[in-house]
């Protein structure tokens, strides 16, 4: 098997050549574009600007895809995890957007269970650097790792007759239409495809008409501030009912969407602006389009104001980092993570979930609120790239501790708490921080799933609580 993926991996740029490409020069990559085609149902768009790009993958995620290539992690959640992160940090590592054009699902079983029939969707990363990279990855997220696999994979090349691009595809016959993944390679961006003849519909259209999406368009006019959309991402939820009803009635979806409000909304979406033409103070906005208003009609709520001036003077003015500022608002973000957790779970977990968390609440409830108020009003993130993972709102979170109170007590409250999730959450003796442990040793003996760094530490001469990718991250401030 290793002879074999070995050899698949030499005949890779052969089959399809244009994989191996290095795209032009950098002024041959704009931003991502905006418009999508018109029966398109979800988005998902980063464009942080020029800049954002780097060399390569972070040194610890190099390492990881080494790791799933060589069949190190054996354990399946921790193989799966692995792919996950991987991937996520590979699009990271670039503007990009995702684009999902249709989708259908139906009930397996009277338990909230779901069975994908049909998945129509278009990744687009655009860069100016090689796309070897990428390959790379794709190689380590989609070929058998180590050899430990007996499932066959069959790699077909074709060229798309009108807009003469090469595409290539991963077939497996185990697996159904819409998992067939394709990705062409072309100068300054590489196209992934999901559901087989995404990608040939997908080039196809690109010369549609540049009409968006009627509710796309309408939430782009709502108002707010001015300045560059960073991250948007918007989802018709009337397209989704359309495609998978029964999420809509008793399921666990429901309860998801119950959870943070939108079980009677026709769309919802997110758009951060960037105000500065630089990385500096971002606002945040949560919009809501309901079912009872009608179409076009749009709500919004303002999750972080970029004009507080916490973010400008956070944001230190050097253009280092984008920043954002929340109010602090612990015990409602417990209750909305506890929701939508427990809306996730299938009935029979989610009924003991629900007594767990309960009996949590008991015993903890009271160092949740107490931590809530020795906090400062003001949660602030920053946003500077230089982590591993690299995605819209991942970077270091801190808050200040309010007026006399003790670095000590706050510590104390959250060791009495966090201490209840042992052995995932555990705390170095060393550094007096917090990470996540999803799986032990036995389980990743390569130690490179551990994530997470939080605690009390002093930030410019004042104790604060701070959570960030890693301790490397924190070590900075």
């Amino acid at each position: 098997m290793v002879v074999w993926a070995t050899a698949w991996l030499l005949a890779v740029p052969v089959v399809c050549p244009s994989l191996g490409q290095v795209p032009g020069a950098a002024d041959r990559v704009e931003g991502v574009p905006e418009a999508i085609p018109e029966d398109g149902i979800g988005l998902w768009r980063f464009d942080p600007g020029p800049g954002w790009e780097r060399d390569g993958l972070h040194p610890s995620l190099i390492a990881l895809r080494a790791a799933i290539g060589a069949g190190l992690l054996t354990d399946p959640d921790a193989l799966l995890s692995a792919k996950i992160l991987l991937a996520l940090a590979q699009v990271g590592e670039h503007p990009h957007r995702l684009v999902v054009l249709g989708f259908e699902a139906r009930p397996v079983d009277a338990r909230g269970g779901m069975v994908l029939e049909r998945l129509e969707a278009v990744l687009e990363i655009r860069t100016s650097r090689s796309h070897l990279g990428l390959v790379s990855t794709l190689q380590a997220l989609l070929l058998p790792p180590g050899g430990t696999s007996r499932q066959r994979l069959r790699v077909t090349a074709g060229v798309d007759g009108k807009a003469g691009v090469e595409v290539a595809e991963f077939v497996r016959s185990d697996l159904p239409e819409w998992a067939v993944f394709a990705w062409a390679s072309e100068p300054g961006v590489f196209t992934v495809s999901f559901g087989r003849g995404a990608m040939e519909r997908w080039i196809a259209r690109r010369g549609f008409d540049g009409k968006t999406p009627r509710g796309l368009s309408a939430m782009r006019r709502e108002p707010g501030p001015r300045g560059r959309r960073v991250f948007e991402a918007w989802v018709d939820l009337n397209a989704l009912r359309r495609g998978f009803p029964e999420a809509f009635d008793e399921s666990r979806s429901l309860r998801i969407f119950d959870a943070i409000g939108i079980d009677h909304a026709r769309e919802v979406g997110v758009l951060a602006r960037r105000l500065g033409g630089g990385p500096g103070p971002v606002s945040l906005d949560w919009l809501v389009s309901s079912r009872s208003d009608p179409p076009g009609r749009w709500w919004s709520e303002r999750l972080a104001d970029g004009s507080d001036p916490i973010a400008a003077e956070a944001s230190g003015g050097g253009g280092r980092a984008d920043v954002l500022v929340f109010k602090n608002r612990l015990t409602r973000l417990e209750e909305v993570a506890s929701a939508v957790f427990l809306g996730a779970l299938r009935w029979e977990s989610h009924v003991g979930q629900r007594v767990r968390r309960r009996r949590w609440l008991a015993r903890h409830g009271g160092a949740l609120a107490e931590l809530e108020r020795s906090l400062n009003d003001r949660v602030v993130l920053a946003v500077d790239g230089s982590g591993p993972v690299r995605l819209p709102g991942i970077g270091v979170v801190r808050v200040g501790l309010g007026p006399g109170v003790r670095s000590e007590r706050v510590d104390s409250l959250l060791d009495r708490m966090l201490s209840s999730f042992s052995p995932v959450l555990r705390k170095d003796r060393k550094s007096g921080l917090w990470s996540i442990v999803p799986l032990g040793p036995d389980r990743d003996p390569t130690g490179l799933l551990r994530i997470g760094a939080m605690g009390v530490v002093e930030v410019g001469g004042r104790p604060a609580v701070v959570a960030g990718w890693s301790e490397s991250a924190l070590s900075g401030l």
